[in-house]
């Protein structure tokens, strides 16, 4: 209720808070989901509206917490494309960073193995990584993650952190999340309790 929030591009954003407080619905927000319900979003001063927002989708990822898969290759679940437009040596430096070819080495026709519908073939874990792969693919201005990490072990959990957070000076992230043990990486934490927000501003913290 009554929030008014600013970012600078490029910042890398935690959102705090307990299940069910509200970190999804924000999500929703800032993605532009909700402008016709009093809510504004401006970029540069420009108010994202009916007009203009296919240009915004087109500049953000989602990563939401229920991954999304079709009875495709994964080749084709990260790059939600065909054959002919898939740049597969994109899609093997990102698998590398998130670690996918752990799993994928095993599969019969590697990146190009069918992994059953909604991924009946493959692991909760499994299915994350493929969504987070999906998030890089597409090489988004801004990218929202909700609770994206929470069915990987802390090891690999923290690795894929890191790597989120080293993405491009240029890139925005929104990263929604119960856990508590990784949020110092972050440059900002916003908080939710009580309908309000409370913003930290660790960045401020680290000079």
């Amino acid at each position: 209720e009554n929030v008014n929030i600013n970012f600078l591009l490029g910042s890398k954003i935690a959102i705090m808070g307990k299940s069910g407080i509200g970190k999804s619905t924000l999500l929703d927000i800032l993605m532009g989901l909700h402008v016709e319900n009093n809510c504004k979003i401006k970029i540069n001063d420009i108010t994202i509206d009916q007009d203009n927002i296919h240009s915004y989708y087109n500049n953000l990822s989602h990563m939401p917490q229920n991954v999304f898969i079709m009875d495709e290759t994964i080749n084709e679940n990260i790059s939600l494309s065909n054959d002919k437009k898939i740049n597969y040596k994109k899609i093997l430096e990102i698998g590398k960073k998130l670690e996918m070819d752990t799993f994928i080495k095993n599969l019969e026709d590697g990146y190009n193995s069918y992994i059953g519908e909604n991924g009946i073939n493959i692991s909760g874990g499994q299915r994350q990584r493929i969504g987070l792969a999906r998030a890089m693919y597409k090489d988004s201005k801004i990218i929202f993650f909700d609770e994206s990490t929470n069915s990987l072990d802390n090891q690999t959990e923290n690795k894929i952190i890191n790597y989120i957070l080293d993405l491009p000076k240029d890139v925005t992230i929104f990263f929604a999340t119960h856990k508590k043990n990784f949020l110092s990486k972050f440059d900002f934490i916003i908080e939710i309790k009580n309908k309000n927000l409370k913003m930290i501003d660790l960045k401020k913290d680290k000079k």
